[in-house]
């Protein structure tokens, strides 16, 4: 191919077989070959696939058909015990109420054909105390109405609380069910099945809810399913009991009743098996599924296998067998519902209805752990999808050569359009260095036109991409707003622009109180989707010349600005902004089909004031904003000087501690703790703080921060390293204390290696670790329960003694109190203060007092300041002190002196010796 040049135009001339049109023709049929060989292949290799495939969709779906409609009588079988056991739990055990109410929920209007009956048991003498029975029984007679039934609060028997159903829902958690293995209604010989859920009170199981459910119909439910594809379906309980079968006569037999009546009962498939071998294989599948929910009991061993004996063993109807069963169900319901176990597809050689190959589907009911088997013949599937197989290949092949000549038709027409002016438009921009980029002509039908449309498509997406950078540069991804660069830039264009243009404005930094929490719990995708609900609130609720910008996570700030007029006014009309968008906020906004009420906090700074910088602004607004979040959070607040000293002031304090850590500043001071003839029996140890510029510092001016930047580890370590080598000291000088305390905060007790560091200081200082108390505050306790019990339990190995520190301020339950190893309550200074003129003071204490020696508790009262106190105090009950009136804590040296002092002191009266110490 050449290219010759006439009157400055280019000419193309090539051969016919080196022309476009040739090679594309060529190509297009090699192309149609390769292709509809291609497709045969994959068709064969496939086939056999696809047809097992289509099988077991077929019968997946019928499957899911039945499911669907028996979880529609379960699911509102089980809302209806679940109703009827939170009835039970809020209504007096009056038997007028119960016979009033729970026919009611019974006969639940559209449920009369498959809800049998149903009733409530209490527990064993829990309705009356001097009646073991006393349940309330309604079933349907065979007309159909509800009757009330009490054979089962006859003497005679085991009684209910032993029977299947009732047991295992005693150790179910509030608002769970349980469904009992099937039995045969004596009237219709249809399959009947009992949901109970536990009734509790207190966290105490007190009886039990049950409803009765009629699988009436259910064969012929899977009949009408199983229809369209010549097989069948049958459903298995969860113990393996037929509910089911197209052959009923096969699988039902006659049983004993308890009192030596014949009964129809349907039978187990594992004796059905024995009977029929060709149904062995599938009683094998069955028992595979069984073993596997049994296994994942294994995982479960501790508990499971407890649970498990417990059943069996309160149920004379449960085997151990059963009981593994039952608690492996249970388990196995809180699993993912797409768990392998609630489905097999399986290939058999042999039926024993159909005498054929069939392909069978097992498919697992939730809650309830029933098994619907649905079989179908492998002829028939065979026939029907490989008429479809046929069919498909013939169809293909069709719309493969139609698709290939309509493209290759197309083709030819484009690719065959002269280049000329293709070559032009490059040439053009080749030669002018200062063309801007630009898209090429594509109207003219050209055999490139397809590859002009590319590069002009990829030439617009990088254009495209240029403004996407810069949009990305100045505003958020997520909400389209401003972000945090393009909101400084404006920013700092108002504060260049005040001298000339008298600007003036404010800056409202806004965060979303409790935002982490949906994050936590509902995820990052719903937290995104309530910053865009947010977003759009403030910008309709700000005026259009305002900036709503983000800047992060969920701070926003808006910008607002106006002239000089507004200097005087500013204040005002920074509020009405901030007010307004508090109740832009009131609404609730819909995240995931669920109303959240949002709230949001506001920090207000206005400039320009003493030459303000952007960073400055931000930093003001950020602290008055956390001045609202300290205040109850939902409002808005201006910043001021004296919040920024009280920031300042945290962050030194802050760093000065770290330092004095380091540095030996800190220091102990003991008080005194006295019984009632004035002896000091111990001390508690309270830190201090020697800073080098404001000089010491009580605990209050530095603890709460230790608290927030996480010194309170280090701290307290220090502290209790330092109370166990003063004991030490005083021991070896003959100074012979019976106790010293330590207080511990909450972090303190909490860290993992908090008991580590107790043993360490005991063994480093060689003290006796019975004279050690740790005291530590209610809500430690209240927090975690049952880590405060480990703890504790692992302290008194140690001979620690323990106390409760300012009992009777906190949220402590005397049913955890109980269960706590403590030593001493400590009675808060609060109810000492006034217990003299004050009765409701005076009763407090007396309760605490009263409980102390009912658990053989010691009780210490602090903050005692004066001799009348003193007396009520000993009157009460309460025999050691602490507090001004005997003395101030004093450092170690004059606690050495006062030790030796009271030693040779006389006893004033009433054996108390009051301080004339500072």
């Amino acid at each position: 191919m050449g290219i010759n040049s006439i009157d400055n135009k280019a000419v193309f001339s090539f051969k016919w077989y080196e022309s476009l049109k040739f090679k594309i023709a060529a190509l297009f049929l090699v192309l149609f070959f390769i292709i509809a060989l291609s497709v045969m292949l994959i068709l064969n290799t496939f086939a056999e696939k696809m047809i097992q495939d289509e099988a077991y969709l077929r019968l997946n779906n019928a499957s899911s058909e039945v499911i669907s409609e028996l979880e529609r009588h379960t699911i509102l079988s089980s809302t209806l015990v679940d109703t009827m056991a939170n009835l039970a739990e809020q209504l007096p055990y009056d038997s007028e109420s119960y016979y009033a109410l729970f026919p009611q929920v019974i006969n639940y209007k559209g449920t009369e054909a498959f809800i049998a009956g149903g009733g409530i048991w209490p527990a064993p003498y829990e309705f009356n105390e001097e009646v073991e029975r006393h349940s309330f029984f309604w079933a349907r007679d065979k007309s159909g109405k509800l009757n009330f039934y009490n054979n089962y609060n006859e003497k005679m028997g085991m009684g209910y609380h032993h029977e299947e159903w009732y047991v295992p829902a005693t150790h179910l958690l509030e608002g769970g069910v349980y469904w009992s293995k099937s039995y045969t209604d004596p009237y219709s010989l249809e399959p009947m099945v009992t949901v109970s859920a536990p009734i509790t009170k207190a966290k105490k199981n007190i009886g039990v809810a049950t409803i009765d459910l009629r699988l009436d119909g259910l064969q012929q439910l899977l009949t009408k399913v199983t229809k369209s594809f010549g097989g069948y379906a049958f459903a298995i309980d969860r113990n393996g009991t037929f509910l089911s079968y197209p052959e009923i006569e096969q699988v039902i037999s006659t049983v004993k009743n308890r009192d030596g009546s014949e009964l129809k009962s349907f039978v187990n498939y594992q004796d059905f098996s024995q009977q029929y071998p060709t149904f062995m294989p599938l009683s094998q599948l069955l028992d595979e599924q069984r073993q596997s929910l049994l296994s994942k009991l294994e995982t479960n061993t501790r508990f499971g296998k407890k649970l498990s004996a417990t059943i069996a063993l309160n149920s004379y109807q449960i085997s151990e067998e059963e009981a593994n069963l039952i608690v492996a169900s249970l388990f196995h319901s809180r699993s993912n519902a797409n768990d392998e176990t609630k489905r097999v597809n399986v290939q058999l050689k042999d039926d024993l209805l159909l005498h054929e190959p069939v392909f069978v589907s097992i498919r697992v009911m939730p809650d309830t752990y029933w098994k619907i088997i649905t079989v179908m013949p492998y002829s028939q599937s065979v026939g029907a999808i490989t008429a479809t197989y046929k069919q498909l290949i013939f169809y293909t092949f069709i719309a493969l050569l139609f698709t290939v000549f309509i493209i290759w038709l197309v083709i030819r027409h484009i690719v065959s359009s002269p280049i000329s002016h293709l070559a032009q438009q490059v040439q053009y921009q080749v030669d002018d260095d200062h063309s801007p980029m630009k898209l090429f002509d594509t109207s003219a039908k050209g055999e490139l036109k397809t590859l002009v449309e590319i590069f002009n498509q990829r030439t617009a997406q990088l254009l495209h991409s240029q403004k996407k950078v810069e949009k990305l540069a100045h505003f958020d991804a997520l909400t389209g707003l401003p972000n945090r660069r393009m909101l400084i830039n404006r920013i700092n264009n108002k504060l260049a622009g005040y001298d000339r243009e008298n600007c003036f404005g404010a800056l409202l930094f806004i965060d979303i109180d409790n935002f982490k929490r949906i994050n936590d719990s509902l995820g990052h995708d719903v937290g995104d989707q309530l910053l865009l609900r947010v977003a759009e609130r403030f910008t309709q609720t700000v005026r259009k010349e305002d900036t709503v910008a983000r800047l992060g996570g969920d701070e926003f700030v808006v910008l607002i600005t106006k002239n000089y007029t507004f200097s005087k006014q500013l204040n005002y009309e920074s509020t009405v902004v901030a007010q307004k968008l508090v109740e832009a906020m009131q609404a609730p906004i819909s995240l995931n089909n669920q109303l959240h009420h949002m709230t949001i906090s506001i920090g207000i700074s206005v400039f320009p004031q003493q030459r303000n910088c952007s960073d400055e602004l931000l930093r003001q607004a950020d602290t008055a904003m956390y001045r609202v979040k300290a205040k109850g959070k939902n409002g808005y607040c201006f910043f001021n000087t004296e919040m920024q000293e009280r920031a300042f002031r945290r962050v030194e304090i802050e760093q000065s501690l770290r330092v004095a850590l380091d540095t030996n500043q800190l220091f102990l001071v003991y008080q005194p703790q006295v019984d009632n003839q004035g002896n000091c029996l111990g001390a508690e140890a309270l830190v201090r703080w020697t800073h080098p510029d404001k000089g010491v510092l009580s605990p209050i001016e530095f603890i709460s921060i230790a608290e927030e930047c996480g010194l309170i580890i280090e701290l307290g370590t220090w502290v209790i390293d330092a109370a166990c080598a003063q004991f030490k000291t005083w021991s070896d000088n003959g100074n012979h204390l019976k106790k010293i305390s330590v207080n511990v905060s909450p972090k303190q007790f909490r860290d993992i290696n908090f008991v580590n560091i107790v043993r360490d200081a005991i063994k480093k200082h060689q003290i006796n670790p019975k004279r050690l108390i740790l005291e530590i505050t209610e809500g430690i306790v209240i927090k975690d329960i049952s880590d405060t019990i480990d703890k504790m339990t692992v302290l008194k190995s140690l001979g620690v003694r323990l106390s409760i520190d300012d009992f009777g301020t906190g949220y402590s339950s005397l049913r955890y109190l109980k269960e706590l190893p403590l030593d001493q309550l400590k009675i808060d200074q609060s109810f000492v203060r006034d217990i003299i003129n004050q009765p409701k003071d005076a009763m407090i204490v007396t309760t605490i007092i009263s409980i102390a020696n009912n658990l053989e508790l010691n009780v210490i009262a602090e903050g005692v300041e004066n001799k009348e106190q003193v007396t009520m105090l000993i009157d009460k009950g309460c025999m050691q002190f602490q507090g001004y009136y005997f003395s101030k804590p004093k450092t170690a040296a004059d606690f050495t002196q006062y030790l030796e002092e009271q030693a040779i002191d006389n006893v004033h009266q009433f054996g108390i010796k009051p301080s004339t110490n500072s």
